[in-house]
């Protein structure tokens, strides 16, 4: 701790000694849109965002163009969020508006969750939830839910639960799998397609198609296809459109469901 102080304290003096260049926008009504503060010696920047009321909302920090840390500010000017960026990743901490903090883990590209995440309540341990990667998108992997003493009270594994949109179970039987799959269509009136890939590739072609003729259900899968990746594809067929086809697909990956 008291080493992280002393090099915040050392980076905040050798800004405070370079030569500073301003660059502000502003609103139509005159108020502070954006402030960018520009050291020249040590290639640090730090930018300052607000809104239309000149409420400061987001803070940065730069050396030599590339992201170092981002600070997030609500409306009453607590703490939303802190990230700590790192080559293509970002760690996180949520807050919420009385400055308790509320999830905390590793963001990929700003937006995909990976990895482990802890969630609190009013700032009390509730919650653990891993999530995996499959094709660009994150998936709930694991959940393990605490009580106040930190004893693990529920933990569920062998799902993959994406935005509520669709759960998978994989259990292992002799020559064969079995999925157990429960889809929540974003359509009215749906069709539901199961696909499994020729490859390990999110781009490979696909090696067979189930038409489903239920959104919830089980599967029984030879066992060669036990660590290949496919998805679901949801889909509705407009006929008041000229039959235009809207579709929705999730990824799974079956090589990161636990037996």
């Amino acid at each position: 701790m008291k080493n992280y102080i002393v090099i915040t304290f050392l980076i905040i003096l050798a800004i405070s000694c370079s030569k500073e260049k301003q660059e502000k926008i502003y609103y139509k009504n005159g108020n502070l849109k954006s402030l960018k503060l520009i050291y020249e010696d040590s290639k640090k920047e730090v930018l300052e965002e607000y809104d239309i009321l000149g409420n400061l909302i987001l803070k940065g920090f730069y050396t030599s163009g590339t992201r170092d840390s981002l600070f997030g500010y609500n409306k009453n000017n607590t703490l939303s969020f802190k990230k700590r960026f790192k080559n293509n990743g970002a760690y996180s901490k949520e807050y919420d508006t009385n400055g308790n903090l509320e999830r905390e883990g590793i963001y990929i590209y700003d937006t995909i969750k990976a990895d482990w995440w802890k969630f609190y309540k009013k700032g009390i341990l509730e919650a653990k939830r891993e999530y995996v990667i499959v094709c660009d998108d994150y998936y709930l992997n694991q959940v393990i839910v605490f009580n106040r003493k930190k004893d693990t009270v529920i933990k569920k594994d062998s799902i993959m639960n994406v935005s509520t949109f669709f759960k998978i179970r994989k259990e292992k039987k002799k020559d064969s799998f079995q999925l157990s799959y429960n889809v929540r269509s974003i359509f009215v009136k749906n069709k539901l397609e199961f696909i499994i890939l020729k490859g390990t590739n999110c781009e490979e072609e696909p090696d067979f198609i189930i038409e489903l003729n239920s959104n919830k259900g089980k599967i029984v899968l030879d066992k060669k296809y036990y660590n290949r990746k496919g998805f679901f594809f949801d889909y509705n067929i407009d006929q008041n459109n000229g039959n235009k086809v809207n579709n929705h697909k999730k990824y799974f990956d079956l090589s990161k469901l636990n037996n």
